[in-house]
């Protein structure tokens, strides 16, 4: 279960990378329609995902989950 946690966790982090990278670039998102700025809904998001990266600390197996786990805590 870890195992798995540590992957989500590690494809999460390059998404909330990659959702950070568009709002800064682009800049056309509103917080009007749903109320929060998204900068607050990609730190939250970011949060959650280092908090389960810490956690699939504990399913490490071999170098390649520990060079995972190491890459989303970055």
């Amino acid at each position: 279960m870890q195992e798995k946690i540590n992957v989500w966790s590690f494809i999460f982090s390059f998404f909330c990378i990659f959702l950070f990278a568009i709002y800064s670039f682009t800049g056309w998102f509103s917080h009007a329609p749903y109320g929060v700025h998204p900068l607050v809904i990609i730190l939250v998001m970011t949060i959650i995902t280092f908090l389960f990266g810490v956690f699939g600390f504990s399913g490490v197996r071999g170098w390649k989950g520990m060079t995972r786990s190491v890459v989303t805590i970055v």
